[in-house]
């Protein structure tokens, strides 16, 4: 089986997955590929993958590959950590990435539904 996903999900919940399935397919074969959001899509289609793991922000209308089947895992809940003297500091519910898309941010990629 050959999956492509993003470097998040391959440090947190696959590792878990795929020993879950190594028990009970002992002779299954899994290559891995750590793929970039603005490049999993066209490789998914091209067949470079059997199974793709993507995310997506729930704000925004849902996305199908066309001619795949998509299952929905999880939804994760994201935090930000903002100064006590930020604007949205005390904010009591969720804050919407918007409010937050002029401000300065620390991030491990350019990539992915930040931008």
């Amino acid at each position: 089986m050959r999956l492509g996903a993003f470097p998040t999900a391959l440090a947190s919940f696959v590792p878990a997955a795929i020993a879950r399935l190594r028990l009970a397919h002992r002779d299954l074969r899994i290559l891995l590929s750590d793929v970039t959001a603005s490049t999993l899509e066209s490789r998914f289609l091209s067949g470079e993958f059997d199974i793709a793991i993507v995310y997506q922000d729930a704000t925004t209308e849902r996305h199908e590959f066309q001619g795949a089947q998509r299952i929905d895992l999880f939804q994760d809940t994201f935090l930000v950590g903002l100064s006590p003297e930020h604007r949205l500091a005390g904010a009591t519910g969720p804050v919407s990435l918007a409010k937050l898309a002029n401000d300065d941010w620390i991030v491990p990629s350019t990539e992915g539904f930040l931008i």
